[in-house]
C-alpha cells in the first residue's frame, strides 16, 4: 500500500526575475551556507563545482541531495532518509527552505519569485501503477510503462493571495524513473505559478510548501487509495 515510507526524495525549484549578478555573489553564498549556517555545512555538500558556467552547484554525491543555483532559478533537493519517520525529514526540509534558503539567499539578493515548484518522487508497486495507469487511460490503451501528463487548476483557497491570479499546474511522471534500476516510481511536481510576481517570499513559502504536501496526499495516495 503506498504511503509516505515510500517516499524518496523531495525538491524545491523556485524561478526568479533574472539577477545578472548573483553569480558573482556566489563564493559569499556558498562560504555563509557552508561555513556559517546551522541549517547546512560542508558535510551536507562536500563537493562544490569547479566549473563554473551558467549555474553553480554544491552536491552530496552519497546522498544525493544538491541545490543549483543559476541566474533565474534555485533547485534544492533532499534525500529522505528512510529510517526515519517521514514528516520529520519533511520539518527538515521546510526548515532549511523557510529559515535559511529563502531568507538569507533569495531575500538578501532582492530577488523576485515568479514560481516554486515542490516535487515528491515516490516508488510504486505493478499493482499501484496499474490502478494510475487505469484511472487516466482508456480501456483501449493497453501496455503503458511510462508516461507523463498535467493537470492545471486555479489556485486553492489558502494560496490565492489578495489581488492575485495565482495558478496551480501538476506535473506527473510515472515509470522507471530511478535511472537503471527496474523499480517504478512517480515524481508528482506541484507548481504554483505567481501573478503578480511575488518580491518577498518569506512570509509564503511555508505555506506552498505545506498545500504541495496536502496536495501530493491527495492526488497521489489517496488518488491511488
Amino acid at each position: 500500500m503506498l504511503d509516505k515510507s515510500n517516499i524518496k526524495f523531495v525538491a524545491c525549484g523556485i524561478i526568479f526575475d533574472h539577477s545578472f549578478k548573483l553569480l558573482d555573489n556566489w563564493g559569499e553564498i556558498a562560504d555563509n551556507l557552508l561555513y556559517k549556517s546551522k541549517y547546512f555545512d560542508y558535510k551536507f555538500f562536500p563537493s562544490i563545482s569547479t566549473q563554473y558556467t551558467t549555474e553553480r552547484t554544491l552536491t552530496n554525491h552519497d546522498t544525493g541531495n544538491f541545490l543549483k543555483l543559476s541566474s533565474n532559478q534555485l533547485v534544492f533537493r533532499y534525500n529522505i532518509d528512510s529510517t526515519k519517520k517521514f514528516d520529520d525529514e519533511f520539518h527538515i526540509f521546510c526548515q532549511k527552505i523557510n529559515e535559511y534558503i529563502v531568507p538569507e539567499i533569495l531575500t538578501k539578493n532582492h530577488l523576485r519569485i515568479r514560481k516554486i515548484g515542490v516535487v515528491f518522487c515516490t516508488t510504486l508497486l505493478d499493482a499501484d501503477f496499474e490502478k494510475f495507469t487505469n484511472k487516466y487511460f482508456k480501456d483501449s490503451v493497453q501496455g503503458i510503462t511510462d508516461f507523463r501528463f498535467a493537470v492545471k487548476g486555479p489556485s486553492k483557497d489558502s494560496l490565492l493571495w489578495k489581488t492575485s491570479n495565482n495558478y496551480i499546474n501538476k506535473m506527473y511522471t510515472l515509470g522507471n524513473i530511478f535511472g537503471d534500476s527496474d523499480e517504478r516510481g512517480i515524481t508528482y511536481d506541484f507548481q504554483l505559478h505567481l501573478n503578480p510576481i511575488l518580491p518577498d517570499l518569506r512570509e509564503k513559502s511555508d505555506v506552498v510548501l505545506n498545500e504541495a504536501l496536502k496536495s501530493f496526499e491527495i492526488d497521489v495516495i489517496k488518488g491511488i487509495g
